[in-house]
């Protein structure tokens, strides 16, 4: 069978418009997926910003089980209700009628009290440090912020230079998992022990996280699994319904477990300033460094003043006499 020149060219270009069709099929995963690692990176501090408003003004009612297990052990579970505040920067981490944590810009504190009908006395009071921010504390598992892995900020995470994915998919509810590897324990960076792993995140809720799987470096291999479950959005707080984790590591005595369940019922924080403080329990507010530094700084510049005073008057006395 005789070709012509003409059908010839026309089948040499389809064959190369299909070759370079699916080459672009095949390319447009990676490139969404690049756009989607781009994005997360973009946006991971606008997302930290609006999540951390919204905890900021979250209350959580926490219902929770947490179970241990070690070799040679019987297995250990710990049921317990406590109600975890936030305000702005401050928060109280209530477990029981009589036994409160809670700390603000000045200081953290812990009270408690025999019984409902007895007052309350401080058990620990110590100054705010700015280099362990209170809004960041991790007063129980809960706490754990979704928008972190292992404590670490996630827009920590992917803008660090030894941040490296592995893998990332986009599925078709919009949810975007990402498989990376990264260089824990460096001078200067705030990587803890984070070796890799994966998490899953929601771009249409701030890029929060939805679950993870990472693993520790420490003195022996640990792995922590993580999922958490939010309801619809809300505008005036951070709408969690249910978060989970386990960890397992292993020493000479071999695996150990750690595991809890929380289901949460999430709601706007209503409480005033003053509730985060010491005064809110009966008892008196402390006095802080720079309040005693300028306490004394007053007291030896009155003794000085009182000093020469007493010169003077001496001088003074002697000469008239």
């Amino acid at each position: 069978m005789k070709f012509s020149s003409a059908a010839l060219v026309c089948c040499l270009l389809s064959g190369l418009l299909f070759s370079v069709s699916s080459v672009r099929a095949r390319a447009a995963p990676a490139s969404a997926n690049k756009s989607a690692i781009e994005r997360l990176r973009n946006e991971a501090v606008a997302g930290w910003n609006e999540l951390r408003r919204l905890q900021s003004q979250t209350e959580f009612v926490i219902d929770e089980q947490m179970t241990d297990s070690r070799p040679g052990k019987p297995s250990r579970t710990v049921d317990r209700k406590y109600v975890l505040s936030y305000s702005e920067r401050s928060y109280l981490f209530a477990s029981g009628e009589n036994d409160v944590r809670g700390g603000n810009l000045q200081y953290i504190f812990q009270v408690r009290r025999r019984s409902v009908d007895e007052p309350w006395f401080a058990t620990l009071v110590n100054e705010y440090d700015e280099e362990n921010d209170v809004a960041d504390a991790m007063v129980s598992g809960v706490g754990r912020l979704p928008w972190s892995l292992f404590v670490v900020p996630l827009q920590t995470i992917v803008n660090d230079p030894t941040f490296r994915v592995i893998k990332a998919d986009e599925s078709a509810d919009g949810l975007v998992k990402i498989r990376f590897q990264i260089k824990s324990n460096q001078d200067g960076r705030e990587i803890r022990m984070l070796r890799g792993g994966e998490f899953t995140c929601n771009p249409a809720q701030n890029w929060a996280v939805q679950a993870a799987e990472i693993d520790v470096q420490g003195t022996s291999p640990t792995k922590v699994t993580e999922s958490m479950i939010y309801g619809p959005p809300s505008a005036e707080y951070l709408n969690l319904l249910r978060a989970s984790n386990h960890t397992s590591w292993r020493d000479q005595s071999g695996e150990n477990v750690r595991t809890f369940e929380a289901s949460v019922v999430a709601r706007k924080c209503e409480l005033p300033p003053d509730a985060f403080t010491l005064s809110a329990f009966g008892l008196p507010a402390p006095i802080l460094r720079t309040e005693r530094v300028r306490y004394w700084l007053w007291i030896n510049v009155t003794a000085v003043f009182l000093l020469f005073l007493a010169l003077w008057l001496r001088r003074r006395q002697g000469a008239g006499s």
